[in-house]
């Protein structure tokens, strides 16, 4: 009896191999009934051409840039082999391993390579200990995500109806890209065997997670139309693919992290500071070990089976407390100190209105974690969620499917919680909103406080930049005294205040001009009214003439010299000699009457502790101009100003250093003092007299 098999073929004559896919564009295709006589003639038509093309695609592994090349070469030249036999023997029932040994289209052995333990894709293959069937699997999508003519000839036999069956996969561009499915891989393994091919279905099914786990991705084909993943298939005309990052990292590159996926709502979060230098109460650096140790010891805790069986993997904290307290702080630095990466996820990312996509969201990042630590080697992550309570709130009570879905996706971040074997660290400054379920399952719960004074202190010292200075030596523990604010405050206005003396050219940050503005703003957004301490404006704010406006009975300005007893030259009087000039006279201007001041307790008050302490630059600049003698000017016109910054210097001092530059000018027979000269002479003078290394700031 004879036997038929219903095929398409072109209506021309045989096609060369080089003009073969134009061709086929350009001729309709009939569906004919063909004799096995006629069959096997048209096959060999089509495997000469097959065999042609597949003499183009194999790969020289001796050619490959690199021993990662090499071993994707090897592999995928074996899937080629396969590809060939089965499409020699389409209706064959041979199992793959049967025919290893077997010759290929250029006469070559087909057998399984050996590949390099030193490439990627080798040593993860060895590491995960791959079965044959397992880097066939692996194969196809890699040879998928390498180019689609690897392909041609399982789109030739598509052509054969009944065949088609059996490959599976699917086209798109008109019949010119073939896509391949789990079936595809069970013809591959098993051809036409229907029990085989069962057996096989079996294997891969039990290793479904496994195969998730090392990047190849299933999604049914709707899935690849709608973007949506959770639309269910039959399982063996599920699409194959691999991840694109695992994809290149087979090719050599580095090995890829989490922050590297653009599409993943996670931060890498990163911090200049350690772990020594938090600012913390003792209790909650107590309280801050549990999580070190997990973090440093966990991963070696649960590979040991004798010790960690029945304890669930991963440590979840909580860190609660008022804002700016540190606790995102708190969370980087635990993982600069321990060397482990720290994601914050990033909560306005993950929520969405759609039902159900939060907890897709949710899943990637936990996948994209879990896939660090599990196949690529990756040490365990801490994974940061600030604001906590926006997606782990109280469930509420079901009145419509939303409620209910939303519920859902709360308990679905329940079970990723418990399973993720890293450390989880969740902030919130509402506790209380959290769902129940949640601090069940919380193994600690530290509570942050705002710092107190000493701790204050100690920001203020920390949060200063290197080369400003502050006022005086007790500046920041003044500040911390008066001011209750966080430390993310205290930061927030020592940036300010930074920025300001940067543009100003300023190297001490004074209290009136460059700190308090800022302290102002703060307590703006808390909602409080500001009002200056006391002690601060008697100690600070006099540098910036403050003093001079606080009375209308008192003059805007307070002269030195006009004092009787001269109270400012005697608190500098280890500078010797020192002129004791005139109370009438202006130093340096002989027989020229001074203005007098009226004098009163405060304006004495304020010129003893103007004459103490060292001048702002402001100040300075003011008293190293106005000290200058009439007749007399500076070599250049910025000369005072560059002097009041460079030079720490009280009122007197400054006094004291014209007048000396003045006298060396009068030997140099000149009334222009240049800092070359005259004024550096007066300095060093000044410096010798102090017994100091040197004046600067």
């Amino acid at each position: 009896m004879r036997s038929s098999i219903i095929c398409y073929y072109p209506n021309t004559a045989a096609l060369s191999p080089m003009n073969y896919e134009n061709n086929l564009d350009k001729h309709d295709l009939k569906h004919e009934v063909f004799s096995d006589r006629e069959q096997e003639s048209y096959h060999d038509t089509k495997l000469d051409i097959i065999r042609n093309y597949f003499g183009l695609m194999v790969m020289n592994p001796d050619e490959a840039p690199s021993i990662h090349h090499r071993a994707i070469y090897r592999e995928i030249n074996w899937l080629l082999q396969i590809i060939g036999y089965r499409f020699r023997n389409f209706n064959s029932q041979e199992d793959f391993e049967v025919f290893q040994g077997e010759m290929d289209f250029q006469y070559s052995m087909i057998q399984i390579p050996n590949l390099d333990e030193a490439s990627h894709y080798g040593s993860w293959v060895i590491e995960h200990q791959l079965s044959s069937q397992d880097r066939l699997f692996m194969s196809v999508v890699m040879a998928m995500s390498l180019n689609d003519a690897l392909f041609f000839a399982l789109l030739e036999l598509l052509k054969l109806p009944i065949i088609s069956v059996y490959v599976g996969g699917l086209t798109q561009n008109n019949g010119r890209r073939f896509l391949p499915t789990v079936q595809t891989i069970l013809y591959l393994l098993a051809g036409t065997d229907l029990k085989k091919q069962a057996e096989y279905q079996l294997y891969f099914r039990s290793k479904a997670i496994l195969i998730q786990k090392s990047g190849i991705q299933l999604k049914s084909s709707q899935s690849m139309r709608t973007g949506y993943d959770d639309i269910i298939d039959e399982w063996k005309n599920l699409l194959v693919s691999l991840d694109p990052v695992v994809w290149q990292y087979f090719l050599g590159a580095d090995m890829p992290q989490p922050e590297e996926n653009k599409q993943l709502p996670l931060t890498l979060l990163e911090t200049s500071l350690s772990l020594d230098e938090l600012v913390l109460k003792d209790s909650v650096m107590k309280q801050l070990q549990p999580i070190i140790a997990f973090a440093r010891n966990g991963r070696n805790f649960f590979e040991d089976p004798n010790i960690s069986a029945g304890f669930k993997k991963g440590f979840i904290v909580l860190l609660h407390g008022e804002p700016g307290t540190g606790k995102t702080l708190i969370a980087s630095t635990i993982g600069k100190y321990v060397g482990l990466k720290t994601y914050q996820l990033e909560v306005a990312q993950v929520i969405s209105k759609y039902i159900g996509e939060t907890s897709q969201n949710m899943s990637k990042v936990f996948d994209e974690l879990e896939r660090t630590i599990n196949w690529l080697q990756g040490e365990p992550s801490i994974l940061f969620v600030d604001e906590a309570d926006a997606i782990m709130g109280k469930r509420s009570e079901v009145k419509d499917s939303k409620d209910r879905y939303a519920n859902l996706d709360v308990s679905f971040l329940l079970q990723r919680l418990e399973k993720f074997p890293g450390v989880v660290i969740l902030a919130t400054n509402f506790h209380q909103n959290l769902d129940d379920a949640f601090k069940r399952r919380i193994q600690n719960q530290i509570y942050i406080p705002q710092p107190e004074a000493p701790e204050r202190t100690q920001l203020w010292t920390n949060y200063l930049p290197n080369h400003l200075y502050y006022p005086s030596e007790n500046f920041a523990t003044h500040m911390g005294e008066k001011f209750a604010l966080t430390g993310a405050q205290i930061n927030n206005i020592l940036k300010q205040a930074s920025i300001i003396a940067f543009s100003e050219g300023a190297y001490t940050l004074e209290f009136i001009q460059h700190i308090e503005p800022a302290i102002k703003s703060e307590y703006i957004k808390m909602g409080k009214v500001y009002h200056r301490p006391q002690e601060i404006h008697y100690e600070y704010a006099f540098d910036h003439g403050e003093s001079e406006i606080e009375s209308d009975q008192t003059e805007k300005t307070v002269n030195i010299n006009a004092t009787k007893n001269n109270d400012h030259i005697d608190i500098d009087s280890e500078l010797s000699p020192i002129p004791n000039p005139s109370s009438n006279q202006r130093i340096g201007t002989p027989g020229r009457p001074q203005k007098l001041v009226k004098r009163n307790r405060r304006t004495e008050r304020t010129s003893i502790i103007a004459s103490n302490r060292t001048l702002s630059v402001k100040s300075a600049i003011h008293i190293w101009q106005s000290s200058l003698p009439e007749g007399y000017s500076y070599a250049r016109r910025d000369l005072a100003s560059n002097l009041a910054k460079f030079y720490a210097l009280t009122q007197s001092q400054i006094v004291w250093v014209v007048e000396r530059a003045v006298n060396h000018a009068k030997v140099e027979d000149t009334c222009v003092l240049d800092q070359n000269s005259s004024i550096n002479l007066a300095l060093e003078e000044m410096r010798q007299q102090l017994g100091k290394v040197n004046l600067l700031r």
